[in-house]
């Protein structure tokens, strides 16, 4: 028998108590198999785009009921955390303002950063430096190609996201996004922001400035942390950038062309990991290990003063994927992530959405404290 709570919400996002009690079996064989004491205390790790939200575009709507499941997991050994290749800044305000779970950790930027109780810890910092010199490229192809672009607000500087031609509904959606919608700005405004403005000139309602190290810096601070995923585009004249806010998308521009425009301009210690929604996220790579996982081990590790504890997530993605012993992995069903555990046979639990996800942790809790 499961718990009154577990059953109340179970019914309310329309899943039965068979259905629980069924799933929750199955994380207790894959914990039998791989020798897990589900006793011991848990970071259950949610990934944000799929399993919680709408994975086309960036308005980041929650998907329906599954708050519920998320707030009904209160358990003294089991600490919540998103695990998103997402900036901090937007998951900390989709955590805070859409599902009012201010006790989660966050692990961000595909594990460059975590925060745990409100402190932010940075993981293999490479230097600001490296970053404004990849952006800088990035900046000059997008001029001139006359593409439009877009930044996340990353706080890391070992991983950026770059969004491409991508304000419109069915592209990537962004004239939608909490920071666009709240601040969706136009270009003399991003002109003011510019704190200093030597080398920057505002002419014909375009921005225009030499690609130089120092100017680069200093664009770029305004697009990622002032003026967040507002869109811009870019030109080249006499040597000079332009750029002014554009929020009409070329809809000629294709994933394909985003592929490419990464391959051509990317340094080589960069690799870029494309998304459907008209962006890529561009990660540093020197063998330092960084990943999702990697991350929250330190997080759990600071958490519960010990490395004895058990990793679960759920996630949509490869890159969502547990593979370490300590690990239960949740698929989405119908995912990339799923049909990757299946042909591989890699021991996972498939499952809906974070909603019923958050009840079968907590039922496979009560049955190992109850003997069940």
């Amino acid at each position: 028998m499961l718990p009154n709570f577990i059953k109340k919400i179970s019914f309310e996002i329309g899943l039965t108590e068979d259905y629980i009690i069924e799933k929750a079996r199955e994380v207790l064989q894959i914990a039998g198999q791989k020798g897990l004491d589900l006793s011991l205390p848990i970071l259950a790790g949610y990934d944000m785009n799929g399993p919680m939200t709408a994975t086309f575009d960036a308005s980041l709507v929650p998907l329906l009921h599954v708050q519920k499941g998320i707030l009904s997991l209160h358990h003294s050994k089991i600490y919540k955390s998103i695990l998103s290749a997402w900036d901090y800044t937007t998951i900390k305000n989709f955590r805070d303002k859409h599902i009012s779970a201010s006790d989660m950790g966050i692990v961000a930027e595909l594990g460059a950063m975590y925060e745990h109780d409100g402190k932010i810890e940075f993981v293999n910092p490479i230097g600001i430096d490296k970053l404004h010199e990849m952006k800088r490229n990035v900046y000059m192809k997008a001029a001139e190609q006359g593409v439009k672009i877009a930044w996340q607000g990353n706080a890391s500087d070992r991983v950026a996201c770059l969004y491409m031609e991508a304000d419109e509904e069915k592209r990537g959606n962004l004239l939608y996004h909490h920071f666009v919608e709240q601040n969706n700005t136009d270009t003399k405004k991003i002109f003011d922001s510019i704190q200093d403005k030597n080398g920057f000139f505002f002419e014909c309602g375009k921005i225009s400035f030499e690609p130089s190290p120092e100017n680069i810096k200093s664009i770029d601070h305004v697009l990622t942390r002032i003026h967040t995923l507002n869109s811009m585009r870019l030109g080249i004249k006499d040597g000079k950038i332009l750029m002014w806010r554009d929020t009409s998308d070329n809809k000629s521009f294709t994933l394909e062309d985003m592929k490419k425009f990464a391959k051509e301009t990317l340094p080589k210690e960069w690799k870029a990991d494309m998304n459907k929604d008209f962006c890529f996220d561009i990660i540093y790579e020197d063998g330092q290990e960084m990943s999702k996982e990697s991350t929250a081990r330190l997080m759990a590790e600071k958490i519960f003063g010990s490395k004895d504890f058990i990793l679960t997530n759920i996630g949509d993605k490869k890159t969502d994927i547990l593979l370490g012993k300590n690990t239960i992995f949740f698929p989405q069903y119908g995912t990339e992530a799923h049909r990757f555990c299946k042909e591989n046979g890699i021991p996972s639990v498939p499952v809906l959405h974070a909603g019923d996800y958050s009840l079968i942790l907590a039922a496979a809790k009560e049955m190992v404290e109850k003997g069940a």
